[in-house]
């Protein structure tokens, strides 16, 4: 073979061996750069995963409140007589309550209620669910409440607005917390509000529910004193009676329903003649409450003398339930001695017959005026 043309096909062939060995390097470069940044991805992956273990605890499930839904369901604890106000400073309210805790992995160590809202358990219970509370402060196994953190009195004005219209009256509801704690430390509560069942009247307020229970105070009983129940609208008073009784010529009446309290010294009454007429033959008018004015002994209250304080009144009060009429025709009887026209209150009108001398007669009426507003609020006619 001629030289020079063997030395041609060798210089083509080596251009050929360059460029693969060129183009195989570059190849490799590329796969490179891939391997390295799916290593580093690798790498901020590891990174991020949290180590399998018991480091986490989940927290106790909790459920609580109350069930019965009797509004009279509630216990009251009494620490005095009903006629003194100033003795129920340990008044106490309970209420029936269910309440269920379970931990998945782990178990309860403590439950109970926390009363006053400061995250720690007042009453612990024994089991992990249940509906009567198991303590010496709960009462037949409803829980009682003392001294809440949440108490909250509110006042309202329809008691009973389809009986009497708009009314004075208080709302009560309160808060307390069922907590659960498990072995590991960690709580979870149960937030409970209790709306009492009943709106509270003035007649409730005085003989189941006093003062010092769910905030009350003595403003709230106060309240049912005044003509605009606490700055709110103008109540006219509205009373009933039972059917009146009669015998042997003396005429009963019971108050049946009056719609809020009235102060005895604020009522006066006249014995009205069947022509419309005021009886001024003897004592037909005037002062239901026993007091003074002027040096001058007012009232027809025959009960002062079991409850009064002052040895005259008292006299005056035995005198008119002796007599047959002749004097007082009509008497008083506060039937609870509270100084307030009340249900049960009484009243006796007297006539002629075996044991009376009273002038009244069939035709004739009773009628109270409240005298803060000037209004006959009621007329009871003899039958």
């Amino acid at each position: 073979m001629n030289k020079a043309f063997l030395f041609m096909i060798m210089l083509v062939s080596a251009s050929f061996v360059g460029c693969i060995e060129d183009s195989t390097e570059d190849t490799l470069v590329e796969d490179n750069t891939v391997d390295e940044t799916a290593q580093e991805e690798v790498s901020e992956d590891e990174e991020l995963i949290t180590p399998v273990g018991n480091s986490t605890n989940m927290a106790p499930y909790v459920d609580a409140g109350t069930w019965n839904d009797d509004q009279w369901g509630e216990h009251i604890i009494y620490d005095g007589e009903y006629d003194d106000h100033n003795d129920y400073d340990n008044a106490s309210f309970s209420v029936y309550v269910h309440w269920s805790a379970i931990d998945y992995d782990g178990t309860i160590a403590n439950a109970g209620f926390d009363l006053n809202l400061d995250q720690t358990i007042d009453v612990f219970v024994d089991e992990n669910s249940g509906a009567f509370v198991k303590d010496q402060t709960s009462v037949n196994g409803a829980l009682t409440l003392v001294n809440n953190a949440s108490n909250t009195p509110e006042v309202t004005w329809s008691l009973d607005s389809v009986r009497y219209g708009t009314q004075c009256g208080i709302n009560l509801h309160t808060s307390f917390m069922f907590i659960a704690e498990d072995n590991d430390g960690d709580s979870s509560s149960e937030l409970i509000h209790y709306v009492h069942g009943r709106n509270i009247d003035y007649e409730m307020m005085g003989y189941y529910i006093d003062l010092g229970v769910f905030g009350l105070t003595e403003n709230h009983y106060s309240m049912f004193n005044t003509t605009d129940c606490a700055d709110g609208p103008d109540i006219p008073v509205s009373a009933d009676f039972y059917q009146p009784e009669q015998s042997n010529g003396k005429t009963f009446y019971q108050l049946r329903d009056i719609n809020r309290p009235i102060l005895l010294s604020d009522v006066t009454f006249f014995l009205k003649d069947d022509t419309g007429s005021t009886y001024t033959g003897g004592n037909g008018f005037g002062e239901i409450a026993m007091q003074f004015q002027g040096g001058t002994e007012m009232g027809i209250d025959t009960s002062y003398r079991w409850y009064g304080e002052n040895t005259d009144l008292i006299a005056r009060a035995e005198t008119i339930a002796n007599d047959d009429g002749s004097n007082y025709p009509v008497h008083f009887m506060d039937n609870n001695g509270d100084g307030l026209l009340s249900n049960n209150d009484n009243f006796q009108i007297f006539g002629t017959g075996p044991d009376y001398n009273g002038p009244a007669e069939s035709g004739w009426t009773l009628q109270l005026r409240f005298d803060p507003t000037g209004d006959i609020f009621i007329s009871m006619p003899i039958p």
